[in-house]
């Protein structure tokens, strides 16, 4: 018997995606999104949650890295939040290490053309999950640091 395999794994990765509500001018969207990140990077820092939040402008995708009490009830806490709508579970996995250990909540901005491409329809056509696609992304590019 493997007693590695018997042991509930002690990180999970989590990885939505969901439309976005806020309805405002473009500098109140961008002030609540401010907002959201602040109050993340505090909470994850304290629960031990990493992660990255993609936000196209219109829609949020996340991958959420940590403990799976943890992950599981920050996540409850986003599908219940009013500033999200269609919320998708895309994928939720035990793993052994993090995709973003060093960011308590990167945050990725492109608009709904630059994303389009990535995740519109007929994106998905080579076998590859959207789950996938979002953390190739957020991998490829927090490489180059080019986040806020």
């Amino acid at each position: 018997m493997d007693l590695e395999q018997e042991a509930p794994p002690d990180l999970c990765r989590l990885i939505y995606s969901s439309r976005m509500t806020i309805d405002d001018e473009p500098q109140a969207v961008a002030d609540e999104i401010r907002r959201i990140l602040a109050w993340a990077r505090e909470w994850n820092r304290r629960t031990g949650i990493s992660g990255a939040l993609l936000f196209d402008l219109r829609r949020f995708a996340q991958v959420l890295e940590g403990p799976p009490h943890a992950v599981k009830s920050l996540f409850g806490h986003i599908a219940c939040d009013g500033r999200h709508a269609d919320v998708t579970l895309l994928d939720y996995v035990p793993v052994r290490t993090r995709e973003f250990p060093t960011w308590s909540m990167a945050y990725v901005e492109a608009t709904p053309d630059e994303m389009e491409p990535r995740f519109g329809a007929g994106a998905f056509r080579n076998g590859t999950s959207e789950a996938e696609a979002i953390l190739a992304l957020l991998r490829f590019v927090l490489q180059d640091h080019r986040t806020v």
